[in-house]
């Protein structure tokens, strides 16, 4: 028992209490983990138990009490008492207010084309005693921040793009902060990058391949259709014949059958071109006739 009441001892010495929105005070003791034993909360603001506990797995964890809104320049006394066990701490509170966040935050496209965003003030605290600051950001992009003056409860985006979607939140301070719900106006026309699937990038890597592929193999067909014979040649050489049928039976050949063709060397081509053999055939003719 005396180790369970020391551990939860040890827990409790990161006790924290919050003035929230001017009228009540939040204390809490878990922060390092629910206590094993059930502890009563007394306060010496005036001396009281706790009228609403807060619980975790049916343990005790905090405690909430109204306040006045001057009480929190006043020491705060907490004790904590289970059995001969007892814990106590002082808190200074005048610095450990949390608002509630501001409510009803509009948006407007004004008629000077500029966006502005409303909002209520919806503490007790005073209007001048209240630090606003706002965060924006569009298209999802990082968070700009900015501060606005006291008693101020607008704020200003000119020359919005209608192409692009904006998001504001904003905060009254005094120490501590919540931010309020996001208010947005207009799209976002942009495409996340992060929501693009993988075979959709896959299918523009091939496509973009294939595409200068075909481009390549276009320009080399123009250069052989413009220059048929720009090609490599083989380093051989071999003959062209052309014989004419209509002399092998004369007598005048002596009986060598190929004594009636006409022989021409040239350099052989890897590939055979319509053109250049035409051009080859034409001129044997030529020769032949002469």
């Amino acid at each position: 028992t005396s180790l369970v009441a020391t551990w939860s001892l040890f827990l409790l010495k990161d006790a924290d209490c919050l003035v929230i929105n001017l009228k009540n005070v939040s204390c809490t003791w878990n922060k390092k983990g629910t206590p094993k034993v059930n502890y009563t909360f007394y306060s010496r603001w005036k001396e009281k138990s706790c009228p609403q506990y807060l619980t975790e797995n049916n343990m005790n964890i905090g405690c909430i009490q109204p306040c006045e809104s001057g009480d929190r320049f006043m020491t705060f006394n907490t004790r904590l008492v289970h059995g001969k066990d007892r814990f106590e701490e002082k808190h200074e509170l005048k610095k450990r207010v949390k608002l509630n966040p501001p409510t009803n935050l509009t948006v407007l496209n004004g008629s000077d084309f500029n966006l502005w965003f409303y909002w209520n003030h919806t503490s007790p605290a005073r209007l001048h005693c209240v630090e606003s600051e706002v965060r924006f950001r569009t298209n999802n992009n990082k968070w700009g921040f900015s501060k606005v003056s006291p008693e101020i409860q607008k704020y200003c985006i000119n020359s919005p793009s209608g192409s692009s979607r904006y998001e504001l939140q904003v905060r009254n301070r005094i120490d501590v902060f919540d931010w309020s719900e996001p208010v947005f106006w207009g799209s976002n026309s942009s495409i996340d990058s992060d929501s693009v699937p993988v075979w959709m990038t896959l299918l523009y890597v091939v496509g973009s391949i294939t595409l200068i592929l075909l481009v390549v193999m276009l320009l080399q067909r123009e250069r052989w259709i413009t220059d048929p014979t720009d090609v490599p040649r083989s380093q051989f050489r071999c003959a062209v014949r052309f014989c004419d049928r209509r002399l092998e039976l004369e007598p005048a050949y002596d009986g060598n059958p190929n004594a009636h063709c006409v022989h021409d060397l040239k350099k052989c081509l890897h590939k055979i071109y319509f053109p250049q053999i035409l051009w080859n055939l034409l001129r044997i003719l030529s020769n032949h006739q002469n």
